[in-house]
């Protein structure tokens, strides 16, 4: 099943790929340490600004495509519970995975009834994972300045 964040950067429409390029150079620009944070509510305001429709589920869902297709590239957008950001370093890198990682295994821990319940091998999750490819990354310039 293809949901929105595993879906191919190509799948996306014309007005997605140009709002997720405005938003990898925003972060690159105005956002790219701990220090300089901006809130998801921030960011939908700021694009709808832009004349966009926008909300935040659609920001988390173009976040995943940007992660999960590593458009951001060299860097990555992290977050934490005060806001996205940009960064290269490799201790934010390093605390995003760990929180990450925290969270699928809560996860795990809480659907783990189902398994039996539904009559799924507990080792299903990691074949499905095991599937996940890494595609090159494609360029999404914008023309738009950033969001500031």
């Amino acid at each position: 099943m293809a949901t929105a964040t595993n879906k191919p950067v190509q799948e996306l429409g014309d007005t997605d790929k140009k709002i997720a390029g405005l938003l990898i150079l925003s972060f690159r620009t105005n956002y790219n340490s701990a220090d300089r944070k901006i809130k998801n509510d921030t960011i939908v305001k700021k694009v709808i600004e832009r004349g966009y429709k926008f909300s935040g589920a659609k920001l988390r869902s173009l976040l995943g495509v940007i992660r999960h297709n590593h458009l951001a590239r060299p860097g990555f957008i992290v977050s934490d519970n005060e806001g996205y950001w940009y960064t290269e370093k490799r201790e934010e890198l390093e605390e995003f995975w760990e929180s990450q990682r925290g969270r699928v295994l809560e996860i795990m821990k809480n659907v783990h009834p189902l398994y039996e319940l539904l009559k799924i091998d507990p080792d299903q999750i990691w074949m499905d994972a095991k599937g996940i490819t890494q595609p090159p990354a494609p360029v999404l310039n914008s023309t738009d300045r950033s969001i500031q």
